[in-house]
């Protein structure tokens, strides 16, 4: 069985409840986290072996290799964060970008957290 390649967006305390989690799961790895600062990130996925560090959320998303995103950041952060996955035209020409988009709003969609700000 193929793992859900999951990212999270923020490494607050919400992460650190998260990630251990999804480290542990059968059926899911945590594959990236991304922090606003690099530094953060790189911090955040030492104890996480596999997982990359990324910096902001936009390069977290735009990740071929992350399935499904968790937005673990301040709900303002998670309404900035859904409305710019939205946003995105769904007729965009880019097979990519339609992928990451249908990837992010299926997540949201699954995540009672995140349904409130998808």
């Amino acid at each position: 069985m193929t793992k859900v390649k999951i990212g999270i967006v923020g490494t607050g305390f919400i992460a650190t409840i998260l990630a251990p989690q999804i480290q542990s799961s059968k059926k899911a790895r945590l594959d990236a986290v991304s922090s606003r600062t690099l530094a953060k990130a790189e911090s955040f996925v030492a104890n996480y072996p596999g997982a990359i560090a990324v910096e902001g959320a936009d390069q977290l998303i735009a990740r071929d290799d992350v399935d499904a995103v968790y937005i673990a950041t301040p709900t303002s952060a998670k309404e900035e964060t859904s409305q710019a996955v939205r946003s995105l035209p769904a007729s965009m020409s880019s097979s990519k970008s339609r992928c990451i988009r249908r990837r992010l709003l299926n997540a949201c969609r699954l995540s009672p957290v995140k349904r409130a700000s998808c």
